[in-house]
Protein backbone atom coordinates (compact mmCIF):
# COMPACT_ATOMS: atom_id res chain seq x y z
CA UNK A 1 0.00 0.00 0.00
CA UNK A 2 1.41 3.25 -1.05
CA UNK A 3 0.29 6.38 1.19
CA UNK A 4 -1.14 10.07 -0.12
CA UNK A 5 1.58 11.34 1.53
CA UNK A 6 0.84 15.10 -0.18
CA UNK A 7 -2.88 14.94 0.16
CA UNK A 8 -4.05 15.25 -3.79
CA UNK A 9 -0.99 18.16 -3.68
CA UNK A 10 1.54 17.77 -6.67
CA UNK A 11 4.67 19.24 -7.50
CA UNK A 12 4.07 18.90 -11.34
CA UNK A 13 0.90 20.47 -11.11
CA UNK A 14 2.52 23.23 -9.36
CA UNK A 15 5.03 23.76 -12.28
CA UNK A 16 2.32 23.74 -14.70
CA UNK A 17 2.93 26.64 -17.43
CA UNK A 18 6.62 27.78 -15.79
CA UNK A 19 9.32 27.76 -17.71
CA UNK A 20 11.07 24.56 -17.26
CA UNK A 21 14.29 26.22 -16.64
CA UNK A 22 12.75 29.54 -14.74
CA UNK A 23 13.73 30.70 -11.37
CA UNK A 24 10.41 30.45 -9.82
CA UNK A 25 10.44 26.42 -9.52
CA UNK A 26 13.15 26.87 -6.82
CA UNK A 27 10.57 28.74 -4.88
CA UNK A 28 7.91 26.39 -5.71
CA UNK A 29 10.11 23.65 -4.98
CA UNK A 30 11.12 25.02 -1.58
CA UNK A 31 7.41 25.93 -0.63
CA UNK A 32 6.18 22.82 -1.56
CA UNK A 33 9.28 21.11 0.50
CA UNK A 34 8.27 22.66 3.92
CA UNK A 35 4.45 22.18 3.39
CA UNK A 36 3.96 19.18 1.63
CA UNK A 37 6.98 16.91 1.67
CA UNK A 38 8.55 18.18 5.07
CA UNK A 39 10.04 14.45 6.07
CA UNK A 40 8.83 14.70 10.11
CA UNK A 41 5.14 15.13 8.59
CA UNK A 42 5.32 12.89 6.56
CA UNK A 43 6.96 10.01 8.52
CA UNK A 44 4.03 10.55 11.37
CA UNK A 45 1.52 9.89 8.43
CA UNK A 46 2.66 6.40 8.58
CA UNK A 47 1.35 5.56 11.71
CA UNK A 48 -1.74 5.30 10.11
CA UNK A 49 -0.35 2.82 7.54
CA UNK A 50 0.02 -0.16 9.43
CA UNK A 51 -3.12 -0.65 10.86
CA UNK A 52 -4.72 0.16 7.63
CA UNK A 53 -2.38 -2.61 5.63
CA UNK A 54 -3.41 -5.35 8.64
CA UNK A 55 -7.07 -4.45 8.16
CA UNK A 56 -6.44 -4.97 4.28
CA UNK A 57 -4.83 -8.03 5.14
CA UNK A 58 -5.00 -9.83 8.46
CA UNK A 59 -2.35 -12.05 7.64
CA UNK A 60 0.26 -9.71 7.50
CA UNK A 61 2.53 -9.76 10.67
CA UNK A 62 5.54 -8.15 10.06
CA UNK A 63 5.40 -4.93 7.42
CA UNK A 64 8.62 -3.24 6.00
CA UNK A 65 9.04 -0.30 3.60
CA UNK A 66 11.15 0.74 1.59
CA UNK A 67 11.59 4.37 -0.39
CA UNK A 68 13.57 5.74 -3.38
CA UNK A 69 15.55 9.12 -2.23
CA UNK A 70 12.80 11.42 0.05
CA UNK A 71 10.49 8.30 0.33
CA UNK A 72 13.68 6.59 1.89
CA UNK A 73 13.82 9.21 4.45
CA UNK A 74 10.13 8.82 5.39
CA UNK A 75 10.90 4.72 5.65
CA UNK A 76 13.80 5.48 8.22
CA UNK A 77 12.02 7.88 10.29
CA UNK A 78 9.11 4.93 11.15
CA UNK A 79 11.87 2.92 12.12
CA UNK A 80 13.36 5.21 14.51
CA UNK A 81 11.89 4.49 18.27
CA UNK A 82 10.13 1.32 20.51
CA UNK A 83 8.28 0.03 19.04
CA UNK A 84 9.38 0.95 15.53
CA UNK A 85 6.41 0.81 12.98
CA UNK A 86 7.94 -1.41 10.56
CA UNK A 87 9.73 -4.66 11.06
CA UNK A 88 12.60 -3.78 8.05
CA UNK A 89 13.06 -1.04 5.99
CA UNK A 90 15.55 0.10 2.87
CA UNK A 91 15.98 3.22 0.86
CA UNK A 92 17.94 3.37 -2.43
CA UNK A 93 19.38 6.73 -3.56
CA UNK A 94 18.59 8.14 -0.44
CA UNK A 95 17.49 11.75 0.27
CA UNK A 96 18.40 13.61 3.34
CA UNK A 97 20.97 11.01 4.44
CA UNK A 98 21.89 11.68 8.31
CA UNK A 99 24.23 9.78 10.53
CA UNK A 100 21.65 10.82 13.66
CA UNK A 101 19.05 8.51 11.92
CA UNK A 102 21.40 5.62 11.59
CA UNK A 103 22.07 5.23 15.12
CA UNK A 104 18.23 5.62 15.87
CA UNK A 105 17.26 2.81 13.22
CA UNK A 106 16.17 0.05 15.88
CA UNK A 107 15.50 -2.35 12.64
CA UNK A 108 17.56 -4.32 10.10
CA UNK A 109 17.88 -1.55 7.49
CA UNK A 110 19.20 -2.09 3.51
CA UNK A 111 20.79 1.68 1.97
CA UNK A 112 21.72 1.50 -1.55
CA UNK A 113 23.29 4.62 -2.45
CA UNK A 114 24.43 6.11 -5.91
CA UNK A 115 28.20 7.63 -6.54
CA UNK A 116 26.12 11.15 -5.92
CA UNK A 117 25.85 10.77 -2.16
CA UNK A 118 27.86 12.36 0.47
CA UNK A 119 30.25 9.98 -0.04
CA UNK A 120 31.19 10.85 4.26
CA UNK A 121 27.67 10.41 4.96
CA UNK A 122 27.18 7.20 3.68
CA UNK A 123 30.43 5.88 4.92
CA UNK A 124 29.33 7.18 8.54
CA UNK A 125 25.91 5.04 7.75
CA UNK A 126 27.66 1.52 6.82
CA UNK A 127 30.05 2.14 10.14
CA UNK A 128 26.74 2.35 12.34
CA UNK A 129 24.99 -0.28 10.53
CA UNK A 130 28.05 -2.95 10.41
CA UNK A 131 27.03 -3.47 14.16
CA UNK A 132 23.28 -3.52 13.67
CA UNK A 133 22.59 -6.95 12.89
CA UNK A 134 21.34 -7.74 9.08
CA UNK A 135 21.94 -4.15 7.80
CA UNK A 136 23.64 -3.69 4.66
CA UNK A 137 25.17 -0.61 3.03
CA UNK A 138 26.24 -0.88 -0.43
CA UNK A 139 27.46 2.09 -3.00
CA UNK A 140 26.60 1.59 -6.35
CA UNK A 141 29.31 3.10 -7.62
CA UNK A 142 28.86 3.49 -11.42
CA UNK A 143 24.88 4.35 -10.92
CA UNK A 144 23.51 7.99 -10.77
CA UNK A 145 20.68 9.42 -8.26
CA UNK A 146 17.64 8.06 -9.29
CA UNK A 147 18.91 5.02 -10.95
CA UNK A 148 16.47 2.29 -8.90
CA UNK A 149 13.51 4.45 -9.71
CA UNK A 150 11.61 7.36 -12.23
CA UNK A 151 15.20 8.34 -13.71
CA UNK A 152 16.47 4.61 -14.42
CA UNK A 153 17.67 4.21 -18.00
CA UNK A 154 16.73 0.60 -18.74
CA UNK A 155 17.60 1.08 -22.34
CA UNK A 156 21.39 0.89 -21.07
CA UNK A 157 22.88 -3.00 -20.41
CA UNK A 158 24.88 -2.07 -17.36
CA UNK A 159 22.25 0.39 -16.30
CA UNK A 160 19.90 -2.50 -16.49
CA UNK A 161 21.68 -4.66 -15.13
CA UNK A 162 22.73 -3.01 -11.90
CA UNK A 163 18.66 -2.07 -11.87
CA UNK A 164 17.72 -5.48 -11.65
CA UNK A 165 20.57 -6.48 -9.11
CA UNK A 166 19.56 -3.63 -7.06
CA UNK A 167 16.21 -4.90 -6.69
CA UNK A 168 16.97 -8.45 -6.29
CA UNK A 169 19.32 -7.37 -3.72
CA UNK A 170 16.53 -5.60 -1.71
CA UNK A 171 14.26 -8.49 -2.66
CA UNK A 172 16.62 -10.91 -1.14
CA UNK A 173 17.01 -8.86 2.11
CA UNK A 174 13.13 -8.22 2.81
CA UNK A 175 12.51 -12.01 2.18
CA UNK A 176 14.82 -12.43 5.15
CA UNK A 177 12.93 -10.08 7.57
CA UNK A 178 9.46 -10.36 6.55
Amino acid sequence: MMPDFFKGNSLNALYEGLDPYGPEKVEIRRRFMKEHAAFDTNSSALIDLVPAIREVYPSVHKVGAFGLCWGGKVAVLGSIGEPALFHATGQAHPGGLDKEDAKALTVPHICLASKDEAKDVVADYAEILSKHQGSIVETYDKMFHGWMGARANLEDEENRKEYERGYRQVAGFFSRYL
